[in-house]
């Protein structure tokens, strides 16, 4: 994975990966209770999904498809966002 930098905006590129799926998981982010800023939760949320993102693809983790987003409950209107990730062999 590498940044590059184009008009103010960084951009991630992935390499693609050749071989197959050995591991995969799904990450989301948890609706907390306990806010400590003025952010909206669903802010918080996005931003708490980006990092464990982070997390993940230092130990070479992988998006697989795009973030998917749902609410909490029947009338929630909280966002939450779940990323599915991937270890290639």
């Amino acid at each position: 994975m590498s940044g590059k930098k184009n008009s103010g905006k960084t951009q991630t590129v992935f390499q693609n990966v050749q071989g197959e799926i050995m591991d995969y998981t799904v990450v989301y982010s948890k609706d907390m209770n306990s806010y400590t800023s003025s952010k909206s939760r669903s802010s918080q949320n996005r931003e708490e999904l980006q990092r464990q993102i982070w997390v993940l693809m230092e130990q070479g983790w992988q998006p697989f498809g795009s973030v998917s987003v749902g609410t909490t409950g029947k009338n929630s209107d909280t966002l939450v966002f779940a990323q599915a990730m991937v270890k290639y062999g």
